[in-house]
């Protein structure tokens, strides 16, 4: 697995604490928020099969039955800290996307998303995991999957011209070449961050750039131009 820092997007363990600490939330809000917090700080180190309910509680700092007082079990409160996640993702790109959403290089907004994308894997590489790696494994899991590569897809086929290399593309057909543009970008993310592989010895930045530059060219029918690229990399040096 890849240990290379990034530039720092969410952590949604930061987000968990805010709402843990707000003195407006009643107390069982709180407390959920808290229980929510430790489990997305175990699956940091080990695989949610592994995690007891007592190993939540005692992270939380919570008595041992209080977890049963707001969940049936802890898949119920995984799927809860998955929607959360799921959820804050979605604002925090749209947050971000809203500050290059004058960008009219459309090669730079491609690699903008994407680089963003790496960046908060690994500042969540626990609940990605799950997400890429094991969704198959729970039903409930890959429903939530599934709802995000809807999202995901929704967005990417917004960038596909209607006008595909001469032939006119359907809205179905964008969002099959989007579904498949995103596989790509999965199975990417699989290898540098959750096994030993090839790709995990090149600079992040490269990966996004080879990324953004295939989409780019499966898009549009030709390669982005050299300024675009070197601008985008230059863009990928600030800090989110």
């Amino acid at each position: 697995m890849s240990t290379r820092t990034l530039h720092r997007t969410f952590s949604i363990c930061d987000l968990l604490e805010q709402h843990m600490t707000d003195p407006a939330r009643r107390k069982g809000e709180r407390t959920k928020f808290k229980l929510m917090k430790s489990t997305a700080e175990l699956l940091g180190q080990q695989a949610f099969k592994d995690i007891r309910n007592l190993d939540i509680c005692e992270n939380a700092g919570v008595a041992a039955g209080v977890m049963n007082s707001h969940f049936k079990d802890k898949r119920e409160l995984l799927v809860a800290l998955l929607r959360f996640f799921m959820e804050q993702l979605k604002q925090e790109f749209n947050r971000h996307n809203d500050e290059y959403g004058e960008e009219e290089d459309v090669y730079i907004r491609l690699f903008d998303t994407i680089y963003y994308i790496m960046c908060c894997v690994q500042t969540n590489l626990g609940l990605w995991r799950l997400l890429l790696k094991e969704f198959d494994e729970h039903p409930t899991l890959a429903e939530l999957y599934h709802e995000g590569v809807d999202y995901w897809s929704g967005y990417l086929s917004k960038q596909i011209p209607e006008n595909h290399c001469g032939k006119k593309v359907t809205k179905k057909d964008k969002k099959l070449m989007a579904m498949l543009l995103g596989g790509m970008l999965d199975d990417a993310l699989r290898f540098y961050f959750f096994s030993e592989s090839v790709i995990s010895d090149y600079p992040v930045e490269k990966l996004a750039e080879t990324i953004a530059t295939l989409r780019y060219s499966a898009i549009f029918g030709e390669f982005p131009k050299p300024a675009s690229i070197k601008k985008a990399n230059l863009m990928a040096k600030r800090i989110f």
